[in-house]
């Protein structure tokens, strides 16, 4: 018996330990619900003396893992597990922050001092009462099953609710929200429209003084009630706080409204930013604001604040709605495809549209508009028609085929330049002073009712007459690229630029315009042009004519005189004192006597009989081409000493021969070409448009230095050695003709060897140090 009870004893202290450890596991099983690793809510309050009060509700399943950590050390002790047989459960101020651990569907924390409260790691949450604390935000972002909400006597100044979808009742009167922080909640709050049970919101507390107390304009209440929530006023629980409220009156609301006047851009792009400068009467700005957000209502911030000031707007959407009464609508370089003006644009007087993508512009609505520019558009049909105040007009680089501006009667300038216009009927525009149509396809202008015309701009159309009988206040008359053979400017006292190039025009008679100061009149059929007395010309074109004879007789302003591809054999400049540049190649001409143009600066004579030249009266010289003359030996040397001494900086071009041209009469030697670098020139060989330096035709090679660089081997077959240079200077190869071969630069030693394997067997020239020498090639 004693065996048995022995082996009893032996056999229980065996399983003791086996017991424990069930019964560690046990307790520490039931332990592990109540862990820090789950869903949990902070609050903090200010008051540590009353106790804490907590309403919990969650799901029976999830009831075992809530307990509330009341000294805050985030470890479960005894006590801390919640009873959910009570109504609330309550504790002594151990901790001003506590954390509630848990998936915990409602939260009833009202009337604990609350100065904060976190609940966004509690994802679970579906009912939220907070009231009557001290709460200035609450961040219900990550609680998307929310369906009700009491915050209300807290300090809250901005409440968004746009995660919470399933919200469907909201108390949050007596905090601090107005202004745009009450239109981003009314914003948030989810759009209920079709649902069958309106959403509640119990807003304000009209009994509480305004100061204490939100506010919601008739327009923020509007809106609210558009997206199906009942809005009411708590009044201190006056019939149980079920009190409509349709808001507080508000100037601003009845001023921002979505209805005409306005303006409705669209854009084929939808980002990036717009680009706008818009204007308003003082009366009016009040009531202008720009829909910022594209959503067809006012919000605070919208309003219009700057005005003629370019703004950057960014795109919500590729369209852009500007309210109100604008006087001014500048959006150049938006890429916009259309324009809508609503009913009224009777306030518009300025509007700047260039470079967009325009297809139509309809500016019925725009009565009083005054300045256009629809420049680099689409449009392929304009009609201004009795625009009576529109005074200015430009529209250039479309399409337009049709432009319509009959009775526009204070139009005074109009550009459409660059278009498809056959016809621009001007009937009713008699202030019109500047007309700018060229490139387009007109064949007639009728022009006899624009008596103030003072600019007229018609060149490169289908044009074969031009009837100006009625303008002679006309001053500039740009008229090229036309058919004309006849242009009669005998009536035209004032005219001061006159541009008639590219016609057939055969005889002008400029006797009558004597305050004449540019004339083009390059590409016709004149065989002479008399520019006597016309003291105020300063600039002359009259190439590529048949010109045998041009007079010029105190002509005392001249100074640009082009004159080239005529059949001139002489050309008389005594009378010209200011001239400055004279182009005058390819003619005939055998002499020019430049003693009285002191100021010349640059000459083009090439291609004529000149057989001498003396510029020696002319110090302010800079360029001369005279190649494809009759210039040599000693009138040469002379003609080459005439030049004025340049500055290093500032070296004169002289093309003086062109040895690609078989009519080259001019010989310009390695005797002259020094004298001309001496002075600062560059001395060019024009090499049939592609001008290469030029060293001159030897004289002779047995005349070529011998003394002074060395040169080795020479003759020479693939390379030869130049030495004794200073560092820097350069080393040419010419032929005997005198075109440039080679050139490099001489070596910190003096020295540079030039590669010759390509070069034909013959005698060659280097020119160094202001000396030529001869090199042979075997």
């Amino acid at each position: 018996m004693k065996k048995m009870l022995l082996a009893c004893k032996v056999h229980s202290l065996l399983a003791l330990p086996l017991l424990l450890t069930l019964l560690n596991s046990i307790v520490a099983e039931a332990q592990s619900e109540y862990t820090t690793e789950q869903n949990k809510m902070v609050l903090t309050r200010e008051d540590a003396t009353l106790n804490w009060s907590i309403r919990l509700k969650a799901k029976e399943v999830d009831q075992s893992s809530v307990w509330i950590d009341w000294n805050n050390n985030a470890l479960y002790e005894e006590g801390e597990a919640y009873d959910f047989s009570q109504y609330n459960n309550s504790s002594p101020v151990t901790s001003t922050t506590i954390t509630i651990y848990g998936k915990v569907t409602t939260l009833s924390a009202s009337f604990n001092y609350l100065t904060k409260l976190d609940v966004t790691a509690n994802d679970a949450l579906e009912d939220l009462q907070v009231g009557n604390n001290k709460l200035t935000a609450l961040d219900l972002s990550h609680n998307d099953k929310l369906y009700n909400l009491i915050c209300q006597n807290n300090r809250i100044e901005q409440l968004d609710c746009s995660a919470n979808k399933k919200l469907r009742r909201l108390s949050c009167y007596t905090n601090h929200i107005q202004g745009e922080n009450m239109w981003r909640l009314v914003r948030s709050l989810v759009d209920r429209t079709g649902q069958e049970r309106a959403g509640k919101i119990h807003i304000i507390n009209s009994v509480i003084g305004a100061e204490m107390e939100n506010i919601a304009t008739k327009k923020q209440v509007a809106t609210l009630v558009d997206k199906n929530w009942t809005v009411f006023d708590w009044k201190d629980g006056e019939e149980e706080g079920e009190n409509p409220y349709t808001g507080t009156p508000n100037p601003d609301d009845d001023n921002y409204v979505a209805k005409d006047p306005k303006v409705i851009l669209t854009s084929s792009e939808t980002t990036g930013k717009w680009l706008i400068s818009l204007n308003v009467e003082e009366e009016h700005r009040n009531t202008c604001w720009i829909d910022l957000n594209n959503d067809g209502g006012y919000q605070k911030g919208e309003e219009l604040k700057q005005f003629e000031t370019l703004m950057e707007i960014p795109r919500t959407s590729n369209t852009l709605a500007l309210y109100g009464k604008y006087s001014a609508v500048k959006c150049a370089e938006n890429k916009i495809t259309a324009i809508d003006f609503g009913s009224d644009a009777s306030a518009l007087k300025t509007l700047i549209v260039e470079n967009n993508a325009l297809t139509a512009l309809d500016l019925g609505v725009a009565p009083n508009l005054e300045y256009l520019n629809c420049d680099r558009n689409l449009l392929t049909s304009l009609d201004l028609a009795n625009h009576t105040h529109l005074r200015e007009l430009t529209c250039y680089l479309n399409k337009l085929e049709q432009l319509s501006l009959t009775g526009c009667s204070a139009l005074v300038k109009v550009t459409c330049t660059d278009n498809q216009l056959k016809a621009l009927p001007l009937d009713g525009v008699e202030l019109l002073s500047e007309l700018y149509c060229s490139g387009n396809k007109i064949e007639t202008l009728q022009l006899g009712h624009c008596t103030a015309l003072r600019s007229l701009y018609c060149s490169n159309n289908k044009l074969s007459a031009l009837g100006l009988k009625e303008n002679e206040n006309l001053e500039i008359l740009y008229c090229a690229g036309n058919s004309f053979s006849e242009l009669d400017l005998k009536g035209f006292p004032l005219l001061s630029v006159v541009n008639c190039a590219q016609n057939k025009i055969n005889a002008l008679d400029l006797s009558k315009n004597p305050k004449l100061t540019k004339l083009y009149a390059y590409e016709n059929k004149l065989e002479t042009i008399d520019l006597s007395s016309l003291g105020l010309l300063a600039f002359v074109d009259v190439s590529d004519n048949g010109l045998k004879r041009l007079t010029l007789q105190e002509n005392v302003s001249l100074n640009d005189l082009h004159c080239s591809k005529n059949h001139l054999e002489a050309l008389d400049l005594l009378q010209t004192p200011a001239l400055l540049r004279l182009v005058c190649n390819d003619n005939a001409i055998r002499a020019l006597d430049f003693s009285v143009t002191s100021h010349l600066e640059g000459f083009r004579g090439e291609n004529n009989k000149l057989s001498q030249l003396d510029f020696s009266a002319c110090p302010s010289l800079a360029k001369v081409f005279v190649q494809g003359n009759e210039i040599q030996g000693q009138a040469m040397t002379s003609f080459i000493t005439s030049l004025p001494l340049r500055e290093k900086e500032k070296s004169g071009l002289l093309v003086v021969v062109d040895l690609k041209a078989e009519q080259e009469k001019n010989i310009c030697t390695n005797k002259d070409v020094p004298l001309a670098i001496q002075k600062y020139w560059v001395v060019k060989d024009y090499n049939g448009g592609n001008a290469v330096d030029y060293a001159g035709k030897p004289v002779g090679v047995e005349e070529i230095a011998t003394r002074g660089a060395t040169i080795y081997p020479n003759p020479a077959r693939h390379t030869f050695l130049v030495s004794g240079l200073e560092a820097g200077e350069r080393v040419q190869l010419f032929s005997l003709a005198g075109v440039l071969l080679a050139e490099t630069c001489a070596d910190e030693m003096g020295a540079c060897r030039v590669d010759v394997a390509t070069l034909p067997v013959g005698t060659y020239v280097i020119r160094c140090a202001n000396s030529c020498y001869k090199l042979v090639i075997e």
